[in-house]
């Protein structure tokens, strides 16, 4: 398995040799012991290896000095001041320091509790000839090594496994390690995880096999949203149909990542969402860097937004979050003012201004404290494109009732084809080998309601596998097309009912969150040269209005003592008037 050389150990940022420096000016005879350096390493001297809560660490202090002293002090070690937390312990020593020794006795320390440390070290000695005393101090201020919670399995870089042609890499505040392939691990030391280098694993004896991050569940998750919404938006009507499953899932995938309780069972329910953490957030991050190929010969772009009131402060994890793993801007901007123009324009930039307005004006009101919005574009060339002067006008039959008159694209060459007893099934590959249109087209010319009722996701995907190459005359239409969708009914239809109120997005904020709107639009123009395809998602949430207490009908009141619960007086209000 290849190894990557970009980081020592797995866990700590670095433990360094800690170099002290005097930030007081000691009152020091001339032959005062001359400190070196200060070392905190593992039971076997080792100070790479990994710090866990509960494993006893040792500091090692190298002195160096002309004569005898009696050293006393206080060795002081504290989280860092970031943490929920201060949390510091003293280690006590005294020892007598021989001429010339280095490396004098070890203090031992067993962390209890997890975070960024610092240290500072107050040494006191004492000169047996009776000459002047004196006081060492030295800190080294923010310079720090890390202590990290015992996994459910501890574990060292050179006693994991992964599966072939994946690697091991660990989150940012080093609680989890997963692996993943090459291409994500890129994407996610971009955002601050750090890929870990070990040695051999075959030495030991009992290595720690580590799942790898597999992004088929939410593949197939968002595939399925797909059909079941299309089956929300088709039922019971004779219309067009496009949307992008995509930037609608993403969309409440951030919003998901606040909710909580029921709120949150329901819309993982619905779109399939990853309930561990840590799987979800770096799939949907691995997939969004993957698809957002710069130098692809296709343009695809999604983009992701938090646009916040000027007084609503979600909570920082959440937007952490939103940031780390979705790519999320985060904007504050006055959404009862210009706050709809601003997202517009935001939306239309993204969409190379196929959605021009996501938002109406007047949509958002005081009680709106954010929005999230997605924007996806593409713009693809057929691998072989259609000849224009091959287009012509031909019959498209709507219904047993309706014939329209449509440009009907044409060409022959060898296609990805296949056909059963239902359909007929056509792949058209654009540039670049990666993103193809699949075209579904029912045997029977009234068959799409048929075709409706019996796809799945899985289909689609068996349909996919049995496509063969063979020569065919395609015929089909250029057509342009808008849709707009107010996502809220289908959706509750699919099961989610909470988060359109009341909800649980206590994971953003306390204030009493709940989904107002939601808002799908999309466009795509199909002709000779390719497809150009784009849509946007915008979720506003707003604020419930606070609960009413109205005391106008007969109450009982209570005057206690609220440190012993003494109840000093009760009473009973049944006309105030009286």
């Amino acid at each position: 398995m290849k190894t990557r050389l970009l980081i020592t150990c797995i866990i700590v940022l670095s433990l360094v040799v800690l170099i002290p420096q005097a930030l007081a000016k000691p009152v020091l005879a001339p032959d005062a012991p001359k400190y070196f350096d200060y070392l905190f390493t593992d039971m076997e001297g080792n100070p790479d290896r990994i710090y866990l809560t509960g494993q006893q660490i040792q500091f090692i202090k190298n002195i160096e000095n002309d004569r005898d002293y009696v050293l006393t002090g206080d060795l002081e070690l504290k989280l860092d001041e970031n943490s929920r937390d201060f949390y510091e312990i003293i280690l006590e020593y005294q020892f007598t320091v021989p001429i010339g020794q280095t490396d004098t006795p070890n203090t031992f320390w067993t962390p209890e509790q997890s975070g960024f440390y610092k240290f500072s070290i107050i040494t006191n000695y004492d000169n047996p000839t009776g000459e002047d005393e004196g006081v060492l101090v030295h800190e080294e201020g923010f310079d720090h090594f890390t202590v990290v919670d015992k996994f459910s399995k501890a574990f060292h870089p050179d006693n994991l496994n992964c599966r072939l042609d994946f690697y091991p890499i660990v989150k940012p505040d080093y609680s989890t390690v997963v692996c993943v392939s090459n291409d994500t691990m890129d994407i996610l030391a971009k955002r601050g995880w750090e890929p870990i280098s070990f040695s051999t694993q075959s030495d030991h004896d009992h290595p720690i096999t580590l799942e790898a991050i597999d992004p088929t569940k939410i593949v197939n998750a968002n595939n399925q949203f797909a059909i079941d919404f299309y089956s929300q938006v088709t039922a019971d009507k004779q219309e067009n149909v496009f949307f992008s499953p995509w930037s609608i899932s993403t969309a409440f995938a951030i919003a998901y990542e606040g909710a909580r309780g029921n709120t949150a069972d329901e819309m993982s329910d619905t779109f399939g969402f990853v309930k561990d953490d840590e799987e979800r957030r770096t799939v949907f991050a691995a997939i969004h860097e993957d698809l957002n190929q710069k130098d692809a010969r296709y343009k695809l772009n999604i983009a992701n937004a938090l646009w916040l009131a000027p007084d609503f402060e979600p909570f920082q994890e959440y937007v952490n979050i939103a940031k780390t793993y979705y790519d999320s801007e985060v904007e504050t901007v006055n959404l009862v003012g210009d706050g709809v123009d601003i997202i517009n324009d935001w939306v239309k930039t993204k969409t190379e201004g196929k959605i021009e307005e996501i938002l109406v004006p007047g949509s958002l009101t005081a009680q709106t404290r954010m929005v999230i919005t997605n924007a996806i574009y593409f713009n693809g060339t057929w691998v072989m494109p259609f000849e224009e002067k091959r287009t012509s006008e031909q019959d498209f039959i709507v219904n047993a009732k309706k014939t329209v008159t449509v440009p009907m694209m044409s060409q022959t060459l060898f296609f990805n084809y296949t056909k059963n007893d239902q359909l007929f099934i056509l792949e058209l590959p654009y540039e670049g080998d990666r993103l193809s249109m699949l075209i579904l087209l029912p045997n029977e010319i009234d068959g799409i309601t048929s075709l409706e009722e019996s796809l799945t996701a899985q289909k689609i995907s068996q349909w996919k596998n049995d496509l063969f190459e063979r020569k065919l005359q395609v015929q089909m239409p250029k057509f342009t097309m808008e849709t707009d969708y107010d996502l809220i009914p289908g959706l509750k239809n699919l099961g989610i009912n909470d988060a359109f109120g009341p909800a649980d997005f206590s994971g953003i904020s306390n204030s009493g969150l709940y989904i107002a709107k939601a808002i799908h639009k999309a466009f795509v123009d199909v002709n000779e040269k390719g497809t150009e395809a784009a849509a946007a998602t915008a979720i506003v949430m707003d604020e419930s209005a606070p609960p009413t207490f109205r005391a106008d009908h007969p109450f009982i009141f209570i005057i206690q003592d609220n440190e012993t619960g003494i109840i000093l007086f009760i009473g009973k209000v049944l006309d105030p008037t009286a």
